[in-house]
This record gives structure tokens, C-alpha cells and sequence, in this order.
């Protein structure tokens, strides 16, 4: 292990924690021969199919706290109890005595998948990328192509690949899969969405599919879909007649000083240094705060002299009054 001697001690922790819930849960280490002489073709993609690319469905269940697949020597691990690893042996011959799927076995060798690594049991579960050629079983291209965890854009999958797919991939795909064009739209939207969340929101509206750009101006976004106008730079419903400034002046404290404030927002803000709040009756737009600050009225910045709060307003907004 590498890293701080903080980060080592809480890792070595944590391993012998887990030792010792080995030694006294009953849980014990088993591995299942997934590629043997009795063994059918293409037995370990039928196992991931069922229990999914990361066995999830297989730690979540009572018994099993843990199993990995090591996809070159075709072997399935788990950490389970007898009694759940009894249950799992059964479900995988259950697996192999149904067979191949519905393909019929034939003396004709076809390559293996870049996914799973085993051989394609037949020409109707064969797919080949146009982007590079690559083979894929057909059930291991759907489980990379419809994950809700798929990250876009899709790439081949194959060691030292990384080939992006082609728009021939895409249609062809959804013929086979029966996976619409939109679905996918919806799908690379999602992942450009959670790739970028510094650059682009859903909408306000549960359940409306409309996005916006997020903006550091707080412009006006009207939701085409569902009609709900936004600001860009504070993500919530448009606040007509304030400035992003001022809006969070007054939203922020979570105290009983929102109403006040809220009742006549041009007059009555917080400073923007210490959050104190602040009414403005008369006078001209530069403030001086008892915390030191030297605030703009206007935009809220602040300043440590009065020389510069003037300069600002000068330079920024044309006058100090």
C-alpha cells in the first residue's frame, strides 16, 4: 500500500476488520470452474448476463459478502457460507443444463468476445463493430450499450482499442437490441449532464427533460417545455426586479430576518462580508458595514477603503449616488 501513514493504518484496519468477520460469520472463499471439459462454451457470459458485469446481484444477496470474476481463467470467486455458495452451484448448473441460449452448437469456431472473453457460441450472437472490427457477443455489446451507467461517447471496449463508435454502430445496435435512437439521445444527454455539472442543469420541473447552460451573468432561461423561467447562475425560479446579489443576500441566512428583508429587497440587504443586515433609507450607494467592509449598494461588492468602493462605483456604475 501507498499513501499516508494515516490512509495505511485505516487500510490495514479495514483488512483485518474483514478477516475477522470472515473467521466468525462462517463465511469461507470458494471459486467455481466456469471453462472445464464438461463444461459448455460460453458458460461465463451466460453467468454474467444473469448476475450482471460486476456481480451485483450476487453480493447483495444473504450469504454472500463479496465475489469477482477473473475473466482470462474463466473463475468465478466468492466469499459466501456454505449454504449460500450450495445455493449459487445450483443456479449455475441449472445455467448449464439449459444450454446455449437457443443456438445450435457446431464444429465452426468463431472469434472470441472482447468483453467477456470467451468464444461466441454462433453467428446470430456475433457482432462486430464497424468502427474497428472488434467482436462482441451480442449480450455483452447491449449490457456496455444500455447501462444506465454507460459513459459516452461509447468507445470499444477492446484492450488498447478505444475506437469511438460510428453512427452505423448506433442504428445497427438498436435494430438488434430493440434500443430507440431517442433512448440513446436520452442516455448521452444524461451522461454529458453528470460529466458536466459545472456547465449544464436539468430543469427546475421533476420530470421535465429540458437542460439549460449555467452562466456566471444569471441571465432569464424560459423552459420550453414546461414554461418555468430560470436563472442560470442561481438555479432557481427567476427573481424578477433583483440581481443574483442581492437575491442570495437575502435567501441565504435561514434566519427570521428573511421576511424583513424580503418586503423591500432594494432597501434592505445583508453585507456581503459579515451577513449583518442593512437598511438603506437615504444617502448615496457607498456603505460603510461595522465589520470594516465598504460595500457597493449596488452590486454588493466590498472594499477595504472608502476610496475604492468610490472608484467602483464610478468606473462600474457612472455615480456614487
Amino acid at each position: 500500500m501507498y499513501g499516508s501513514n494515516e490512509c495505511k493504518d485505516k487500510s490495514v484496519d479495514l483488512i483485518e476488520h474483514h478477516f475477522e468477520t470472515l473467521l466468525h460469520s462462517n463465511i469461507h472463499s470458494f471459486d467455481i470452474l466456469l471453462k472445464q471439459p464438461d463444461r459448455p462454451p460460453g458458460l461465463m457470459k451466460q453467468v454474467v448476463t444473469k448476475y450482471g458485469l460486476d456481480l451485483e446481484q450476487l453480493t447483495q444477496r444473504d450469504g454472500i459478502s463479496g465475489a469477482s470474476l477473473n475473466v482470462h481463467k474463466h473463475i468465478l470467486s466468492v466469499s459466501a457460507t456454505p449454504e449460500a455458495y450450495k445455493c449459487l452451484e445450483e443456479e449455475i448448473n441449472a445455467i448449464q443444463s439449459a444450454g446455449g441460449g437457443g443456438c445450435m452448437q457446431s464444429e465452426k469456431h468463431f472469434p472470441d468476445c472482447c468483453a467477456c472473453y470467451t468464444e461466441v457460441d454462433c453467428e446470430r450472437n456475433l457482432f462486430r463493430l464497424e468502427c474497428c472490427g472488434h467482436v462482441y457477443c451480442v449480450e455483452c455489446i447491449k449490457i456496455q450499450f444500455t447501462s444506465p451507467t454507460a459513459i459516452f461517447p461509447l468507445v470499444c471496449a477492446a484492450e488498447q482499442c478505444s475506437q469511438p463508435f460510428v453512427i452505423q454502430d448506433f442504428t445497427t445496435l438498436c435494430r438488434r437490441v430493440k434500443y430507440s435512437m431517442q433512448q440513446l439521445a436520452e442516455a448521452s444527454l444524461k451522461s454529458f449532464i453528470y460529466a458536466n455539472p459545472n456547465k449544464i442543469k436539468n430543469c427546475l420541473t421533476p420530470d421535465c427533460k429540458m437542460v439549460y447552460m449555467i452562466s456566471e451573468e444569471g441571465v432569464k432561461f424560459l423552459c420550453g417545455l414546461c414554461g418555468v423561467t430560470i436563472c442560470t447562475k442561481c438555479h432557481v425560479q427567476y427573481h424578477d426586479d433583483l440581481t443574483c446579489a442581492m437575491y442570495q443576500s437575502v435567501t441565504t441566512s435561514g434566519d427570521d430576518m428573511i421576511p424583513w428583508l424580503m418586503k423591500d429587497p432594494n432597501k434592505r440587504k445583508r453585507c456581503p462580508k459579515c451577513t449583518i443586515p442593512i437598511e438603506k433609507t437615504d444617502g448615496c450607494n457607498h456603505i460603510a458595514c461595522p465589520c470594516g467592509a465598504h460595500i457597493c449598494w449596488v452590486c454588493l461588492k466590498h472594499f477595504g477603503t472608502p476610496q475604492s468602493c468610490y472608484g467602483h462605483l464610478d468606473e462600474s456604475h457612472g455615480s456614487f449616488v
